[in-house]
């Protein structure tokens, strides 16, 4: 199964600034909503308008993997917390789903590749599973 979506058009730098001014105007002072700000900043640009539409139909995409990188000692977690992760996100346990509830999503979709099996399910690296959940699992 593949989910194909449209060419994605760079944002638009007038909106942008647009955006940008909208905020400085705004009551609040500049800059308090950090990141957020940013973001809504540069949806409105994707969107080309501001201040930006609300998402009609939000989705979560996540990806985990563990390519057998870690034998190399470049993380400070072990590959085996690679599944528990996973295992998580499946089960509904993790923050993702939890952000995705919030967001309105009702599923979302990820791809997983590990050096080894997994309670989380998942292949090996030569090989790619498609997993679904419920964003709800855990508030049930």
């Amino acid at each position: 199964m593949s989910t194909e979506f449209p060419p994605v058009e760079p944002p638009d730098e007038t909106v942008l600034r647009e955006a940008e001014a909208r905020h400085a105007v705004l009551t609040k002072p500049v800059g308090s909503l950090g990141r957020l700000e940013e973001l809504g900043n540069w949806i409105a640009a994707c969107q080309g308008v501001v201040p930006p539409k609300p998402f009609v139909r939000p989705r979560v995409v996540v990806f985990a993997g563990d390519h057998g990188i870690t034998a190399q000692g470049v993380s400070v977690y072990p590959s085996e917390v690679t599944g528990q992760m996973v295992a998580n996100f499946l089960t509904g346990g993790a923050a993702v789903n939890v952000l995705a509830q919030v967001a309105g999503c009702h599923g979302a979709r990820g791809r997983t590749w590990a050096s080894t099996r997994h309670p989380g399910g998942g292949q090996r690296a030569q090989g790619a599973a498609v997993v679904r959940f419920a964003s709800t699992a855990r508030t049930r």
